[in-house]
């Protein structure tokens, strides 16, 4: 279903039904349009936001078509200017918070979303998948806290981590084990959101992004030396 909610506010917008920086409806106005739940429809706004169709203004509404260029031109340039490093230094500084007040806050239709999440992660066959879950994943934690504020402050940073130019550490980190691994720490914080568990799903949360960080500061590393013993063998044959 929720595919097909996606694909149907694509053609909407392919159309011509809704022009390029329109408004689309609210969530609730699409749910009675489309004949599906409020949570569908918010879900696949987070899809169609991924592929730049729409963007979001807390707060305001859906318009079609991307950010705003200064926007834009802000994160890039600021993408440009931090690090894997920093990026995972503001995680671990937010999120096991919002973990803490999502497991306060979350309604069931969150916690069936977020193992709708993990599911879809599970399918994933390639590293792009993947991501547009694992994402949306904690996108969705950060809606559970029904915070504004957190939830924009959480997709600057998915944006950020979509616009930084470290794809070859992102793909060196994607291998079965190291999915495995992330897939357990995710039903773990749904168990704990589920349980009301607070201080569980704020350690769990923790935990989660600092194994992330030390894997991608690991492949950091191997890709370093790889290029540095290429180096070194094509001044050996010159």
């Amino acid at each position: 279903m929720l595919m097909t909610t996606v694909q149907r506010i694509r053609t909407m917008i392919e159309a011509g039904q809704y022009p390029l920086h329109s408004q689309l409806p609210s969530e609730r106005e699409l749910s009675e349009l489309l004949g599906v739940g409020r949570a569908t429809i918010r879900r696949a706004l987070t899809l169609l936001e991924d592929e730049g169709r729409v963007w979001r203004h807390v707060g305001q509404g859906t318009f079609v078509g991307g950010q705003p260029g200064s926007v834009v031109s802000n994160l890039k340039t600021l993408s440009a200017r931090t690090s894997p490093s920093e990026i995972f230094e503001l995680r671990l500084l937010l999120e096991p918070g919002i973990a803490r007040m999502a497991a306060m806050r979350a309604s069931s239709t969150d916690i069936n979303y977020l193992n709708f999440c993990i599911k879809k992660a599970d399918e994933a066959k390639d590293w792009e998948t993947y991501e547009l879950w694992d994402n949306t994943f904690h996108r969705t934690i950060a809606e559970c806290t029904k915070s504004v504020l957190l939830i924009t402050i959480v997709d600057m940073i998915g944006q950020l981590r979509r616009l930084a130019p470290w794809g070859r550490l992102r793909d060196a980190t994607f291998c079965q084990a190291n999915y495995r691994q992330g897939r357990s720490f995710h039903k773990s914080l749904v168990g704990a959101i589920t349980t009301r568990d607070l201080a569980g799903a704020e350690k769990i949360m923790r935990k989660h992004i600092e194994t992330a960080r030390g894997k991608m500061m690991n492949a950091g590393e191997r890709i370093k030396f790889e290029e540095k013993k290429v180096t070194l063998l094509q001044n050996d044959n010159d």
